[in-house]
């Protein structure tokens, strides 16, 4: 698959005019074949067989728990509301830093590439203190994308733990609560439904 999309898109780039290559640094175009095709790779190893392997898995167990109990299926489906709309509203924002992340990726590799190749003019001018300093900015920048991109990405994590923590908590007291109650409230299984 990487070979495919490097291939598509190396043929893209030569029919692309002159003015894109002025306007874009070498390191930020081969950030684009090396990065972006590596993650895209990830994505598409890991990440789309994992969401098919889950949403089949979810689907069987909310087929089995509405079968045998109806207000616990209830109470696992608003918890994974929850879960959807914060899963939601992470991937949005980390989604925005990665994407930063990457961009200044590819300026960072860009102002490396340029610097190294005009080495001799960088020191024939004594611009070393001035290109450093420029570094030092382009990486500071790099930095905090990156930062930013994984504060967001390590919060999501424990966040949806103690969440499906607290639903373990919550599914028991309600089934313990169910269990007191018996007789008191009408069985919703799908079996007495039917029948």
């Amino acid at each position: 698959v990487q070979k495919i999309i490097r291939d598509e898109r190396f043929s893209h780039r030569l029919d692309l005019p002159v003015s894109y290559f002025d306007q874009h640094t070498h390191g930020d175009i081969r950030s684009i074949y090396s990065n972006d095709v590596d993650a895209l790779r990830e994505r598409l190893a890991r990440a789309i067989p994992m969401s098919f392997s889950s949403l089949v898995s979810r689907t069987l167990c909310l087929v089995r728990r509405i079968g045998t109990d109806i207000y616990r299926t209830i109470l696992v489906i608003a918890f994974a509301f929850i879960m959807f709309v914060l899963s939601r509203y992470f991937a949005s924002h980390s989604g925005l830093y990665f994407r930063a992340q990457q961009d200044e990726l590819g300026k960072i590799n860009g102002y490396i590439e340029e610097r190294i190749s005009g080495q001799k003019v960088i020191k024939v001018f004594c611009h070393e203190d001035e290109v450093k300093k420029e570094f030092d900015e382009v990486n500071d920048a790099l930095f905090k994308d990156m930062e930013s991109a994984h504060t967001f990405s390590n919060i999501f994590g424990p966040i949806m733990n103690n969440i499906g923590n607290l639903l373990y908590v919550v599914t028991a007291f309600v089934g313990g609560l169910l269990i007191v109650s018996k007789g008191r409230l009408p069985n919703l299984s799908v079996e007495n439904l039917v029948n």
